[in-house]
Parts: structure tokens; sequence; C-alpha cells
């Protein structure tokens, strides 16, 4: 179910294709898992011009995994976007990997929950999750303008 619960997570930001998503199906029932959904998934052929993601929504009610809701799913999103962010703040703070790619990233997370879930000033982080998007925003461009490698490139145009 682990395996699962990690494709969940990729379609719930959308980086799962649907013509993936009937071998997603087909390993889960190879793995003993069983609903009447999953295994209609299972026997489309990839080029079916079914809804897709709607059938592997229902599985994954039918699975008990998640809700066949919008907010469901859109809750799902915010949860996965905001681990990532975590995981990348974390690995900066230890020192660890390049500081201008893990802001980068962790700007691209929250620019994505800001355009989706942190407009509506009742969700959970309010409107001062825009100013720390744009703080790490401002980090990044400080760190690759400011950096004497940038600079460099930016006088010689290498």
């Amino acid at each position: 179910m682990d395996e699962l619960d990690r494709v969940v997570d990729r379609v719930a930001v959308n980086e799962l294709r649907d013509l993936n998503l009937s071998m997603v199906a087909a390993g889960a029932i190879a793995r003993g898992l069983d609903s009447p959904a999953l295994l209609e998934l299972a026997c489309l052929h990839r080029n079916e011009g079914r809804d897709v993601r709607s059938l592997f929504r229902v599985a994954v009610a039918e699975l008990g995994l998640l809700d066949d809701t919008g907010s469901a799913w859109a809750e799902r999103e915010f949860v996965v976007r905001v681990r990532r962010a975590q995981a990348q703040a974390e690995i900066l703070l230890a020192g660890g990997g390049a500081p201008t790619d893990l802001v980068g990233r962790i700007a691209a997370e929250l620019y994505v929950l800001r355009g989706g879930f942190l407009d509506d000033e009742s969700t959970l982080a309010g409107p001062e999750c825009g100013e720390r998007v744009y703080g790490l925003d401002f980090a990044y461009d400080c760190l690759t303008a400011g950096s004497p490698r940038s600079r460099h490139a930016a006088r010689t145009g290498a």
C-alpha cells in the first residue's frame, strides 16, 4: 500500500501522466490490492479514451486511501507540497546540498501553494505566507545573483 500511497501523492501534485495509471493499477493488483475500480483501471488500454484519473480516484477511495472529493485531493496536494518544502529546508539547515537549488525548490513548492491554497486569508498559513514566499524568492535571487560566479557570468556573458 505504501507504493500506491506514493503514487497518490504524485497524482495529487499532477506529476504522473494518466497513461501510467493503468500500469499502476495492475501493479497494485499484483501486490494483492483489490477493488472494482482498480480492476477496471488495470484492464484499460493506455490509449483508451476514458477518464482514467477519475477512475483512479474512485479506486483510491474504494481502497480507503483518500476520499474521492475535490477537497480531499486538494488537501493531499497541500500536505505533499509542504512536506517536500520542509524536507528541502531540513537539508538546507543541515548544510547539505547547494543552497540555491534548495531554496529554489522550496520556493517552487510554496509558489504553487500560494497560487492555489494560500490566496485565501482563512487558510492555515494566512496572509503571512505570501511574505515568506517573497522572502524565499528574494533569498534565491540574492544567492544566485550575489555569487561571484553569477556576477562574473553576468559581466562576461559566460
